[in-house]
C-alpha cells in the first residue's frame, strides 16, 4: 500500500499497528516519489541476511582475485605499521584512533 508522507505524520501509529501486527509493508511517498518504507522487523531482518550474504560472496570472490591481501596480513598491517609509526586502536581510549608509538616497539 502506498501513501503520501502527510496521512503517514497524522496515522502513524496506527500505521505502525498494521505493520507490526498484520505484517503489511506500507510505501511512503512526498510528491508522489516514493522515499521510503515501513516494514515488519521479520522483512528488515531478512534484507539484513540477504545484504550480509552478498556481502560475504563478493568479499569471497575478491580474494580469489590475484593480489589478494589475506586478511591476517592486512588486520595485521593496519594495527601497526612500523613505517608511520600509528597504532590503530590504542588511542584515544581505545576506540579505533590512530595514537602515535615507538615504531621500534613490537
Amino acid at each position: 500500500m502506498a501513501l503520501n508522507a502527510s496521512r503517514v505524520r497524522y496515522e502513524f501509529a496506527d500505521l505502525l499497528s498494521r505493520v507490526g501486527y498484520r505484517k503489511e509493508r506500507l510505501l511512503i511517498k512526498r510528491h508522489g516519489k516514493p522515499v521510503a518504507a515501513l516494514v515488519p522487523v521479520e522483512d528488515l531482518t531478512l534484507l539484513e541476511k540477504l545484504e550480509d550474504r552478498l556481502d560475504l560472496d563478493a568479499a569471497r570472490e575478491a580474494l580469489k582475485e590475484p593480489g589478494a591481501i589475506p586478511w591476517k596480513q592486512l588486520k595485521a598491517s593496519l594495527f601497526f605499521s612500523g613505517s608511520t609509526g600509528f597504532r590503530v586502536g590504542a588511542g584515544a581510549g581505545g576506540r579505533g584512533c590512530p595514537s602515535r608509538v615507538n615504531p621500534d616497539e613490537p
